[in-house]
């Protein structure tokens, strides 16, 4: 029987990246309903037959726990069952979330194979999840490389390579830079800037669209964000484990000047990386612990 679903997030982006993953999982699909919040997800949910929920938890207006706590308030909605999609990498809060009705949950990055696994354990046969590597000792910066290097492959489908050599470009173009702040056991802030048209391939390969494509210049800015997103609740996993709780910013966007680049390059917390052969810096700032 083919499944109507609906993909609750507040980036378009990202209920793009879901719908297209679940079309590619080999999951027999009938409909893909979207919302970019809580509120929305309830009412397509009583004027649409829906059969399983992919949601976001933190969403502008109603986020993803309220939105269950309706669902199980309403006898026509709360036999759904709700799937979390985030980059929360903490088995406390993981659980915290189950508790209060979630189903199941899949972390960002993820890939077809993960998607099908988790809609077989709902409405099919259990399989079990992938296991994930574990790298409790690295340093930090040794972390950010090898974190983002894996996101960028399996969200974007991009290949990045960290460069060693220090000193800024002479030169360069229009970029767009990306920063969040994260709260927790370790505080800090985590800041990706890459190059504008870099940006505007990222978004074509999450959106599936030509590169020259209207709604990939459109979506430029809310790929970045993503990219960040995923990359930091991946690299706090990796740097306090899954045992802690962070709380995560949303990302902000901005314009960066040559000025601001190559003052990150002078700097010993910026990660350089070349991607598509374009110059992308990450720069990592960790503040005390608690």
């Amino acid at each position: 029987m083919a499944l109507n679903i609906l993909v609750v997030d507040d980036s378009a982006t990202v209920r793009a990246v879901i719908a297209k993953t679940l079309q590619l999982s080999g999951v027999a699909i009938g409909a893909i309903h979207t919302a970019a919040n809580g509120e929305e997800a309830l009412s397509v949910m009583k004027e649409q037959w829906i059969d399983l929920v992919f949601s976001d938890i933190n969403m502008p207006v109603m986020g993803g726990i309220e939105m269950i706590q309706h669902m199980h308030r309403d006898a026509m909605l709360r036999n759904i069952p709700v799937v979390v999609v985030s980059t929360e990498g903490s088995a406390a809060r993981i659980e915290q979330m189950k508790a209060q009705g979630v189903r199941a949950y899949i972390r960002k990055p993820f890939t077809p194979e993960m998607v099908r696994t988790v809609v077989e354990e709902i409405v099919g046969p259990h399989a079990e999840e992938p296991e994930q590597p574990e790298d409790e000792k690295a340093k930090p910066e040794e972390l950010l490389k090898k974190t983002f290097t894996h996101v960028l492959e399996q969200y974007a489908f991009l290949f990045g390579d960290p460069l060693e050599e220090s000193g800024p470009p002479s030169e360069i173009g229009a970029c767009l830079c990306a920063t969040m702040e994260f709260v927790g056991p370790i505080n800090g802030t985590l800041a990706l800037a890459m190059p504008a048209m870099l940006c505007q391939e990222l978004a074509s390969n999450v959106l599936g669209l030509e590169s020259d494509d209207a709604a990939t210049e459109a979506a430029a800015a809310d790929a970045l964000k993503e990219l960040l997103n995923i990359t930091c609740g991946n690299l706090l996993t990796a740097l306090a484990g899954d045992q802690v709780i962070f709380d995560l910013s949303v990302p902000e966007i901005q314009s960066f000047s040559n000025e601001q680049w190559q003052a990150w390059r002078a700097v010993s917390d910026t990660v350089a990386f070349t991607v598509e052969d374009e110059l992308v810096l990450l720069r990592l700032e960790l503040q005390k612990q608690r």
